[in-house]
């Protein structure tokens, strides 16, 4: 009895300190990078044929840390299917669609379970910035 208390004070005091150590480590990693969405608007239009057609519009400030790439996850739960993406940014450059590691100004799209997974790519950056993916789907 007495050894079966005595295990349980020590798996109890290893928690306490495993959960001091991560709570210590939280703050340092998560001030590496940080980003801020100003805006995320959504235009939706019905087509005659009961379709539809979604553009995103999102406004993202980078505020610490270096980013080469953002990523939006789309339920599809509820969804025939998406097709015909675009991305554009707000400088007007048109992301091209590719199947593989990422170059600036391309994006990929990844079915992972019940969800589409959209990856876009642009030129290293560190300094606040916005950067409007506009993600029209019909």
């Amino acid at each position: 009895m007495v050894t079966r208390h005595r295990w349980l004070w020590i798996f109890v005091a290893g928690m306490v300190l495993a959960s001091l150590f991560l709570g210590a480590a939280a703050p340092a990693l998560a001030a590496e990078k940080s980003i801020v969405w100003d805006r995320f608007d959504v235009d939706i239009a019905v087509n005659s044929d009961g379709t539809f057609d979604v553009s995103e519009h999102q406004g993202i400030r980078f505020v610490d840390g270096t980013f080469t790439f953002g990523y939006r996850s789309i339920d599809k739960r509820n969804l025939a299917e998406i097709t015909d993406w675009t991305v554009t940014d707000a400088s007007g450059n048109v992301y091209q669609q590719t199947y593989g590691a990422g170059e600036p100004y391309t994006f990929t799209v990844d079915e992972q379970g019940n969800a589409y997974v959209i990856k876009w790519y642009f030129p290293e950056t560190s300094t606040p910035r916005n950067l409007y993916p506009r993600l029209p789907c019909p």
